[in-house]
């Protein structure tokens, strides 16, 4: 497995630079199994473009990296209800109005800043950087990673 973004992956990051993300989805892969107590994974991460266009991140249980993936959302739902028997659903969630997104949606993208050299840029996380309407900052960024228990994690990033 390549630890670096594909040369199109990173153009079709960069290209986002400019455009404002209207839409954040989160697909989350969800055991089911037992009542209670559900085990769920951010494994496919969409975003949306006032033009239409959609990109799909992910880094689900079988991934070492985060990827530029199709992803149709039908197709995966047959996949895993077939392999697993109803015990694992995927469920979708629209975070615009989640905290963390809230301040990203519908502004554009100021900069996705990648990690490395030298025309090879790691695939284990990257930074979105949008303008704050903070007045001590000037800056939002956001940092999608690969969490430690699996899949996609996105969080605050203030280190830059």
């Amino acid at each position: 497995m390549s630890n670096y973004f594909s040369e199109q992956e990173v153009s079709t990051l960069k290209s986002l630079e400019g455009t404002p993300i209207e839409h954040v989805i989160y697909h989350v892969w969800t055991n089911v199994a037992q009542k209670g107590e559900l085990f769920e994974s951010l494994d496919w991460l969409e975003l949306r473009f006032p033009n239409q266009e959609r990109i799909f991140l992910s880094g689900g249980m079988e991934s070492d990296s985060i990827k530029l993936v199709d992803f149709d959302l039908r197709t995966e739902k047959e996949a895993i209800e077939k392999q697993f028997s109803g015990q694992v659903e995927i469920r979708s969630y629209i975070v615009n109005e989640m905290e963390l997104w809230k301040p990203a949606v519908n502004k554009p993208i100021r900069e996705i800043r990648l990690s490395g050299a030298g025309g090879h840029f790691l695939n284990d996380e990257f930074i979105i950087t949008v303008d704050s309407e903070e007045e001590d900052e000037e800056f939002y960024h956001l940092m999608i990673s690969l969490s430690s228990e699996e899949g996609l994690l996105v969080e605050l990033h203030e280190d830059i």
